[in-house]
């Protein structure tokens, strides 16, 4: 009978975790611990050895590369001692080149870095619970041996303890293949909407390719599906609407296969699928058919209705195509000139001209970006930085959006990276400081601030600093009411331009805001080198900060070491009660996000 206890089917171990890098062993740790593992650490070569032997734990997760002695060595030592000789070994390494080696001196398994936790708890647990059999095989034998020489009033007991014995063993074995099965699931599969993943799907891909290319008479397509404007709907309802719009929309896909067909989620918003029609014309009127009944679909949430479009990329598999990378390269481009144009079509790969080079299509991005500049035709969105003590927010980051032709709004992310390739960046953040200054002006008896992220390339631009000091000066505007978001990974790649350029605009009054903190190698070293006011703690710490302890001590640690130096944290990417709740009790100064408000025009402001 159960006691209601979630760990009592569970077995626990004892686990030896080697690893030089603090962060990647934090994160296996982390993982371990939280199903109820054990856990002894080694940050070198030497020490593992020693606990290995002290300890004798029932699995090894060992670093092939550590600065004493490699993996490997260790591996070697730990096989040549008699006590712990059995104990598996499992390699923690960053390349596949050093894997056959690696098996080579007795390793049984090897896991890629970065690691995933879910990967790493799976074959550990399974190499446990393989680990323990062997032991309890070990001992059935042993035990098996000395009742052999017992009583014969001992075989009743040996026999029933022997049945035991099997029974359980069996029992354990069912749970190792349950615990493969999973990992085969998590290898081949989409968590969100459980279908085929990229890599599944190039697999299908390959196989499909060579069985058109024998069987020409039997026609197959493969097809790439990309959502229009879907960063919109992140952006308008949160990340949290966004997934399940897309499990909604693979639901939709999933109901249109045929028996023979293959779909898949390719990642973000693109889906693909493999199908076979009679003709070209059959196959277009297939896609057709599922783009409608996605138009059709109405997607509900919290008392409004998402209508969303799609752009497809149909290609047929030729001989033409030399592998599946080929293939889903000729579609995703049709894709993405389906969104050049606007979105919502369905574009065919012809063999007699193959559509437009990824130059060609970046270039065709310059002028309708140039356009844009030239007329007018962005637009200035905002969201609000709440204190978390509860006040109105004072603070407000600009967001910016570019006008299409119809007059729908695109997306930053698909026009910011060609801007910033082909330098049109700068003239961009030009915009948008101007812009800003306008309104501020026309609004002098208002104390808002405007948070106005610059590029890294205006950054160490001395043209640009003079540019926003001739500005402000020129609308007479407070720089107490500007704050200039400066993203880590720029700072560091400029750090004497940047100290210049904050040197130069504090003078004014400006204040600093250093985005995306803690995704760089040396984050807090900026606190130290950069006169700042505030930090902006970089959304994917905050989004698992209920369920990562390792990300809730991020948080902590940047809390506390900004505290120190009387700078102000943000939260970014907080989409939830829950979220804001933990954020509330580390004491964080301010957060930001969809749970708070949703960004909107800026003429809302004033």
């Amino acid at each position: 009978m159960s006691t209601g206890n979630p760990n009592e089917n569970k077995e626990f171990a004892n686990i030896l975790v080697v690893d030089d890098d603090p962060i990647s062993m934090a994160t296996i740790c982390h993982g371990l611990e939280d199903y109820g593992h054990s856990i002894l650490m080694a940050v070198n070569g030497q020490s593992a050895l020693e606990m290995a032997i002290t300890h004798q734990p029932d699995v090894i997760l060992l670093d092939i590369n550590m600065p004493d002695i490699s993996g490997i060595d260790v591996c070697k030592k730990i096989k040549a001692n008699k006590a712990i000789s059995k104990t598996p070994i499992i390699f923690l390494t960053a390349s596949k080149t050093d894997c056959t080696h690696a098996f080579d001196v007795g390793g049984v398994d090897y896991i890629l870095k970065p690691c995933n936790n879910k990967e790493v708890l799976s074959r550990v647990n399974v190499h446990a619970s393989n680990s323990k059999l062997m032991q309890d095989l070990a001992r059935s034998n042993k035990a098996l041996e000395a009742l052999t020489n017992s009583l014969e009033e001992k075989v009743t007991e040996r026999t029933k303890a022997l049945y035991e014995s099997n029974e359980n063993l069996k029992a354990q074995i069912a749970e190792t293949q349950r615990l493969q099965q999973q990992l085969e699931m998590l290898h081949k599969y989409d968590v969100n909407t459980r279908m085929l993943n990229r890599l599944s799907m190039e697999e299908h891909l390959e196989v499909k390719l060579l069985e058109a290319q024998m069987l020409p008479e039997h026609p197959l397509y493969y097809m790439t599906i990309d959502v229009d404007r879907f960063q919109l709907v992140n952006e308008s309802f949160g990340h949290q609407v966004g997934d399940q719009l897309l499990g909604e929309l693979a639901q939709i896909i999933k109901s249109t296969e045929s028996e023979e067909d293959v779909a898949a989620r390719m990642g973000g918003d693109e889906f693909s699928m493999i199908f076979s029609q009679p003709n070209i014309d059959k196959a277009q009127q297939k896609a057709r058919s599922l783009q409608q009944k996605i138009k059709n679909t109405r997607f509900a949430w919290n008392g409004s209705n998402i209508q969303i479009d799609i752009s497809m990329g149909l290609v047929a598999l030729t001989a033409e195509f030399q592998d599946a990378n080929h293939i889903m390269s000729a579609a995703e481009r049709l894709c993405f000139e389906s969104k050049l144009k606007g979105g919502g079509e369905l574009l065919t790969y012809s063999t007699a001209k193959e559509y437009a080079s990824d130059n060609e299509q970046e270039l065709s991005w310059v002028a309708i970006i140039q356009n844009a500049l030239d007329n007018d035709k962005f637009e200035l969105h905002v969201q609000g930085i709440y204190p978390l003590s509860g006040d109105k927010p004072q603070i407000f980051e600009v967001l910016l959006r570019m006008q299409s032709d119809d007059g729908a709004l695109i997306s930053p992310n698909e026009f910011i990276p060609i801007a910033e390739r082909y330098h049109l960046i700068t003239d961009i953040d030009k915009w948008v400081l101007a812009r800003a200054c306008q309104l501020l002006k026309q609004n002098n008896d208002s104390e808002l601030q405007l948070a106005i992220n610059v590029s890294g390339e205006s950054l160490h631009r001395q043209s640009f600093l003079e540019y926003a000091l001739a500005t402000i000066s020129h609308y007479g505007v407070k720089g107490s009411r500007i704050c200039f978001e400066i993203t880590e990974t720029s700072a560091m790649a400029h750090i004497e331009e940047t100290r210049n350029f904050v040197s130069e605009l504090s003078a004014l009054g400006c204040e600093f805001a250093l985005d995306d903190f803690g995704t760089g190698t040396s984050s807090y070293g900026f606190l130290r080198e950069l006169a700042i006011q505030y930090v902006k703690i970089d959304g994917s710490f905050i989004q698992h900060i209920e369920n990562e302890q390792i990300s809730r001590m991020m948080v902590e640690s940047i809390y506390a070491i900004a505290k120190e130096k009387q700078i102000k944290v943000v939260a970014e990417a907080v989409e939830t009660e829950a979220v804001l709740e933990n954020l509330k009790s580390i004491n964080l100064d301010y957060a930001q996000g969809f749970y708070l408000q949703a960004p909107e025009p800026i003429s809302t402001l004033f």
